[in-house]
């Protein structure tokens, strides 16, 4: 089992098996601490205490019984759900939600017993998981981080392979730096001069040399984002740079030493690819030192308090103690399908924070970004042109777009206005039409 969120707060914890105990007992912590506690009894009796006020002393009992696991209320205040559900007594599923007080358990049937460890020994968010799947390449990627074998992430967008090339970088010691670049953003005819850089002199406009994106990754990582929208071209001058270590720039007459790990991402099939001789072949093979496939959000919820927990202290500072989450919300997020994966969670709880002022997010404060899930990692235009018969899903797509960029601009009108292509009146009207809550002011200093 994994303690997603405590007390309404959402929790990076590791998970707790229940492989070789018989019956857990989950109650109130006696005395704050730093972290809940997993502790044993006994040989065969586990204890689980959260820090949560409206958790009784001893609230309910988890027992093996007949091969399977059986969830019984102990007569707490406030009692126990499954899945939203109140319960007396109930036989618990994988994936089944439990809900004690204001704290929720994510119920697996395959969890390996990694509890007890402190904050600071937890690895860097984008290799941290409860998944026992994922847990285990993760840790073969943990040990191989030194080294300098390129790794490839494979993933639908969204679900957070940049946040693993930070931290493989983070995890390697390398002394230079990280540099991102995205593949399929980069016009075919500046791919040698971004990627290589250019001497003074070698074109019209160039007034300086440039190092390029590869040689500002000496000695540090560079993250090869979408490298299956890379034009075949490009494909060929990366390959040189990968097998010979090397670079010309753009007007040089010598090529440059570089050193340079390379971890790509990609939402596509690159060994489909190749066969189809879409993708070089020979570049697949100097990227496929080691292979991570991340599986979607929805697939790995036990995740989803640990990343929650990243991204409220991304976006809210120092704010982020005073952040937490209604029931509602977080049993809303539990059923959500999550179709773009991390990306839209970060949308999601970005404006819940603003339309909270910083506090407690309600229902009210979520709903409509939650709601308005586009499948489609393509931001849609505010003007469009469509059938009548499809203005529905387009108004929904709309006051998405809409929510998405108070969001990004903090609430600030006359930006979004901007942003959108719209006049700051046209932008209040549509807010009123589609009910969207005005932004609160988000909290200073000088209000904590």
């Amino acid at each position: 089992m994994t303690l997603v969120f405590e007390s309404g707060r959402p929790r990076a914890l590791p998970s707790f098996s229940l492989a070789a105990v018989d019956a857990v007992t989950i109650g109130r912590a006696a005395s704050p601490a730093p972290l809940a506690d997993a502790g044993r009894e006994d040989d065969r009796r586990l204890s689980v205490q959260v820090q949560d006020s409206r958790v009784s002393q001893i609230h309910c009992h988890l027992k093996y019984e007949r091969d399977s696991w059986m969830l019984e209320d102990s007569s707490s205040t406030n009692g126990t759900q499954v899945n939203g559900a109140e319960i007396d007594r109930a036989e618990l599923r994988h994936g089944d939600l439990v809900e004690v007080g204001r704290s929720f358990f994510l119920f697996r049937t395959d969890t390996p017993y990694v509890g007890g460890q402190p904050r600071s020994a937890q690895p860097p968010v984008g290799v941290a998981t409860n998944n026992p799947g994922l847990a285990a390449r993760f840790d073969r990627l943990t040990s191989l981080a030194s080294s300098r074998l390129p790794v490839l992430v494979r993933g639908e967008t969204g679900t957070g392979k940049e946040l693993v090339a930070k931290a493989v970088h983070q995890l390697s010691r390398r002394t230079g730096a990280l540099r991102a670049v995205n593949c399929g953003a980069v016009p075919r005819s500046l791919i040698e001069s971004e990627f290589f850089g250019y001497r003074k002199g070698a074109f019209s406009g160039a007034t300086e040399d440039r190092p390029g994106l590869v040689r500002s990754a000496d000695k540090g990582t560079l993250f090869l984002d979408e490298i299956g929208d890379l034009p075949a071209d490009g494909q060929a001058a990366l390959l040189r740079v990968l097998q010979e270590g090397e670079v010309l720039p753009v007007g040089g007459v010598s090529p440059v030493p570089v050193d340079v790990r390379v971890v790509a991402a990609t939402h596509r099939d690159l060994f489909a690819m190749a066969e189809q001789g879409n993708f070089r072949s020979d570049l697949l093979a100097r990227l496929t030192g080691f292979v991570l496939v991340l599986p979607p959000l929805r697939d790995r919820l036990e995740d989803l308090g640990r990343l929650a927990l990243h991204l409220v202290e991304r976006h809210a500072g120092d704010g982020a103690r005073l952040v937490e989450f209604s029931p509602r919300v977080i049993r809303e997020m539990f059923s959500h399908q999550w179709h773009a994966n991390i990306r839209e969670l970060e949308r999601v709880l970005s404006a819940a924070l603003i339309f909270a002022g910083g506090g407690r997010i309600e229902w009210e404060h979520m709903e409509e970004a939650l709601r308005a899930d586009v499948p489609s990692s393509s931001p849609t235009p505010v003007h469009s042109a469509v059938p009548a018969d499809r203005a529905g899903e387009i108004r929904s797509v709309e006051r998405a777009r809409i929510l998405e960029t108070l969001a990004a601009t903090a609430g600030n009108q006359s930006e979004a206005a901007r942003r959108l292509g719209i006049s700051r009146g046209t932008l209040v009207s549509r807010i009123a039409r589609y009910g969207i809550p005005r932004p609160r002011r988000p909290l200073t200093d000088s209000d904590r």
